[in-house]
Order: structure tokens, then C-alpha cells, then sequence
């Protein structure tokens, strides 16, 4: 199980996508709010950075492709933290009730694709420079 990455289903694909973008339009929110624009647009751009530079080699809900590989453990850690961030970013913003329901969201979706995280927590540092 460890060698093959689990294959997403569409409906759970398309939760995740929604999932991103609304992590990039959440924390965008916050850096408005915090400032300006420029925040705004740092936010989101420290979002996109993280999330598109370090990847696991063969990850399927990605491209496939790592820029910079890192074990799968360290991937989802990075996943969680961004989307809490995203969360946060929500509550902070006094959207309270969107925060909850990000959250709902998030969980189903993880739970819905149990095998890519048990796939990830296999997934040995060693193995994937290799890739």
C-alpha cells in the first residue's frame, strides 16, 4: 500500500479544490485586514509558495511532481497547518460560523481519503529523494 498512492475520486477532488481556494481567499481576507493590500497579496502568496513547493514524490492529489521533496509526514503536517491557518484567518475575521464549517469540511475530506494519509505516514524520507 505504501508503494502505490491511493487515487482521489472526483466529488472528494473537487472538495479539496474548493478547500484550497477557500484557504487562499480566507487568509487573502486576513491580510486585508490587517493592512492592505500588499498584505493581502503576501498572504496569499506565502499560501501558494508552501503549498506548491513542498510535495511528496507521486502524490496524487497533487501533480505528482515535487519541487522539493520532503516525507509525507512533514506534507500533511504542512497541509494541517496551512489549513488551520485558513481557519484561524476565518475566526479572526469574525466569520465564526465559516470557520466551523471550513473545519467540517476538512475533516470529511481527510477522512474521505484516509488511505492517501496512512499512504503519506508510510511514505519513507529515503524513498522519495530517490523520485
Amino acid at each position: 500500500m505504501a508503494n502505490d498512492p491511493p487515487q482521489m475520486n472526483l466529488l472528494n477532488g473537487a472538495l479539496r479544490f474548493l478547500l484550497e481556494l477557500a484557504g487562499l481567499l480566507s487568509v487573502g481576507l486576513w491580510g486585508l485586514q490587517r493592512g492592505n493590500l500588499l498584505w493581502g497579496a503576501a498572504a496569499i502568496a506565502v499560501f501558494i509558495l508552501i503549498w506548491t513547493l513542498f510535495n511528496v514524490p507521486g502524490d496524487p492529489s497533487r501533480s505528482g511532481k515535487a519541487p522539493i521533496p520532503i516525507p509525507g509526514l512533514l506534507r500533511l503536517f504542512i497541509e494541517l497547518i496551512l489549513f488551520t491557518w485558513a481557519m484561524w484567518s476565518l475566526g479572526s475575521l469574525g466569520l465564526i460560523s465559516y470557520s466551523r464549517y471550513f473545519g467540517i469540511l476538512l475533516i470529511i475530506h481527510y477522512l474521505a481519503y484516509w488511505r492517501r494519509i496512512v499512504w503519506l505516514v508510510e511514505k519513507k524520507p529515503s524513498g522519495e529523494m530517490q523520485a
